[in-house]
């Protein structure tokens, strides 16, 4: 969190054998307090709140990204009755958090705010990113985070795709571009916007600056003559 701009820069400090010494040392003392406050009966039923709010965000969460209707997500599970689930594992939680008593109730409360009000306090000047939302509200017309797809891109790297993935058919059908001797990669990619031309929407200079700028960012890198897209 501390490298994303969500905390504190000392918080991710390092040890010589690169143990964030900062973050154990919170984490220990905070759970030291709990138990040294409170009963087993109430260290229970926080734990169980805890674990209630993080399955409601769970569920919140698969909402959001499939009808975020991102290329890159790539879930690899199926989920039955979709979306009514989900939509239970945003209510029930609710309740059954309220049924375990006010010190359950006001701490999970307590949790919510106190990172809704970290947010706005501290994150939200230091961090330029957005969540899997506002592809939703692109659908409707509004915004949405383009680097949201190249993180995608990331985790797709680190678990393969889908058995049923496209990426197959797509290659099969493209159009090859052989280049020989030593060509500028402005070059051989003007040479490429040409003969996407016609085939995608955009003139050949809105192609090329596609290329470029996807380049730049990093969600089509180009590396010893391979270009991943």
């Amino acid at each position: 969190m501390a490298r994303d701009g969500l905390l504190p820069p000392a918080v991710q400090a390092l040890s010589g054998r690169r143990v964030p010494y900062r973050c154990v040392i919170g984490t220990v003392a905070a759970v030291v307090l709990v138990v040294a406050l409170l009963d087993a009966v109430k260290i229970a039923k926080l734990a169980s709140a805890f674990l209630h709010l993080l399955f409601l965000l769970l569920s919140m969460a698969v909402l959001v990204m499939r009808e975020s209707r991102i290329p890159s997500y790539d879930p690899g599970f199926r989920s039955p009755g979709y979306p009514w689930m989900q939509v239970a594992g945003i209510v029930l939680p609710v309740f059954f958090i309220a049924d375990m008593g006010w010190l359950t109730g006001l701490f999970t409360t307590g949790v919510v705010l106190l990172g809704v009000w970290w947010y706005f306090r501290y994150a939200r000047g230091r961090v330029e990113r957005s969540g899997a939302i506002y592809h939703v509200f692109h659908r409707i017309g509004q915004y949405r985070f383009e680097p949201l797809d190249t993180e995608f891109r990331v985790i797709l790297r680190e678990k393969g795709t889908r058995k049923d993935d496209p990426f197959e058919a797509v290659v099969s059908q493209a159009r090859f571009l052989d280049v020989e001797g030593d060509v500028p990669f402005l070059a051989v990619v003007a040479r490429a916007a040409e003969l996407l031309e016609g085939r995608v929407p955009g003139e050949p200079a809105e192609i090329v600056a596609g290329f470029l700028e996807g380049t730049a960012a990093g969600a089509t890198p180009a590396v010893k003559g391979v270009a991943l897209p």
